[in-house]
């Protein structure tokens, strides 16, 4: 892999004790730009996009960039906004995030039509969701939806075909797993539920295409259908599967172990980001060439549209930037087309660009692309809470999965469990 540079910037801390005492931040070249964005996958998928656009303007623009850690980053760049110093000019923003971010951020709109750039064209509907009042706030940068992997000769043995509905899903994970219920050899599914923002997107890989939403479409309030049977149906599947041991812990799962127990031949299937396929089928995996993908899509029962759990990442311009000019040349570069298409084939993006999903080159590199291109263009994609109470919002629906797991609740009571809870922390916002 490409040497990265990287050059890191003052830390936040002193902007901070700068803008406090009244000093002035001294004024930026005006060929120079800072970014800032995650140091985890999203950072090491820009690092291609990011040489080239660094070796394309050398001796023309100076580029600082600083990664930090994903769970870090949306403190930083809150600090940043309060403080009123755009230390950083261009930055990454999470769909997660985004919602309380937006009134710091910088519209687009002139940009966009100065340059006639066809935002509708180039992103699609993606558009809509980072839109406020008219305002674009961001370009796409980098895409996710989760998709159903599975061992297809494990399946093949039992005979099943690729699970299709929350009994079917069952039905495959008992046939799936192998060993003593004890100390199990192979376990047929796996479930995420020691993180409330992974709790969050796996039960939304469960429910969202089923049409069951945490909220309502608007995000302003619960959402009825987490009081059906349907949804109900969906708890009980997941208390017996870890009743039977067909999962491990689900409350000590975390987002790394699906991947290195499906390449130690230890899980036969799960739901996971679409872009982890590559990783999953690394040289060494034992399950090279041996896994499937699947855009999971039940019969509808819920009174929404059927939805894939997805999100995004966009780059967005401070409002207080010293440069937005040179800030915006650089979005709109990496946005582009053919970063998007580089950044796709030889870092592991997920493209922007959702076309590329269908592109012959990106499937033979990442087999996980078509089932990722039907949960855009079949089913559509929801980021399951992208509002400024998602934490609080997440961490209520983790700690009723661990009482339903604990069994200090029975599946019936989960879904009201949440809608009150939701209820409580939504009247505060």
């Amino acid at each position: 892999m490409k040497k990265f540079m990287t050059v890191l910037l003052i830390c936040l801390a002193l902007v901070s004790t700068l803008a406090a005492s009244g000093t002035e931040e001294s004024e930026k070249n005006e060929n120079s730009i800072s970014f800032i964005c995650s140091a985890g996958g999203s950072g090491r998928s820009f690092e291609g996009g990011l040489n080239r656009f660094i070796a394309a303007n050398e001796g023309k623009v100076d580029v600082s960039i600083d990664m930090i850690a994903l769970a870090s980053l949306p403190d930083q760049l809150m600090t940043q906004f309060v403080s009123g110093t755009a230390f950083y000019d261009a930055i990454a923003v999470n769909s997660v995030w985004q919602a309380s971010m937006v009134n710091f951020l910088l519209p687009l709109n002139e940009y966009i039509g100065r340059d006639n750039l066809d935002i509708d064209a180039l992103y699609g509907a993606q558009m809509d969701a980072i839109t406020y009042d008219g305002n674009v706030i961001g370009l796409p940068v980098r895409t996710g939806t989760d998709v159903l992997y599975y061992r297809t000769d494990m399946l093949a043995e039992a005979g099943l075909e690729v699970p299709h509905d929350i009994q079917s899903l069952l039905e495959a994970a008992r046939a799936m797993t192998k060993g003593p219920e004890d100390n199990r050899d192979v376990y047929g599914f796996a479930f995420m539920a020691q993180d409330p923002f992974f709790c969050t997107n796996a039960l939304a890989d469960l429910l969202y295409p089923e049409g069951i939403y945490f909220l309502n479409e608007e995000m302003t309030a619960p959402c009825e259908d987490l009081l059906t049977e349907e949804a109900t149906e969906v708890f009980a599947v997941l208390l017996q599967m870890y009743k039977e041991n067909l999962m491990p812990n689900p409350m000590s799962w975390t987002y790394d172990d699906s991947i290195v127990a499906f390449q130690e031949d230890r899980l036969a299937m799960t739901f996971d980001d679409f872009m982890r396929a590559p990783t999953v089928e690394s040289e060494d995996s034992g399950s090279r060439g041996l896994l499937g993908y699947a855009s999971y899509q039940p019969e509808p029962s819920g009174s929404n549209a059927p939805r894939a759990r997805g999100g995004w990442w966009i780059l967005s311009i401070d409002k207080n930037s010293q440069n937005p000019d040179l800030a915006w040349e650089f979005i709109k570069y990496m946005c582009s087309y053919e970063t998007q298409e580089y950044m796709a084939n030889e870092w592991s993006n997920g493209p922007s660009i959702l076309s590329l999903l269908d592109d012959e080159t990106f499937n033979s590199v990442n087999k996980a692309a078509k089932a990722a291109y039907e949960n855009y263009f079949v089913l559509g994609v929801r980021d399951p809470i992208s509002i400024v109470a998602r934490e609080e919002l997440a961490t209520a629906i983790q700690e009723t999965m661990h009482d339903l797991f604990l069994e200090r609740i029975v599946p019936e009571e989960v879904g009201p469990a949440m809608y009150e809870k939701f209820e409580n922390i939504l009247s505060r916002y």
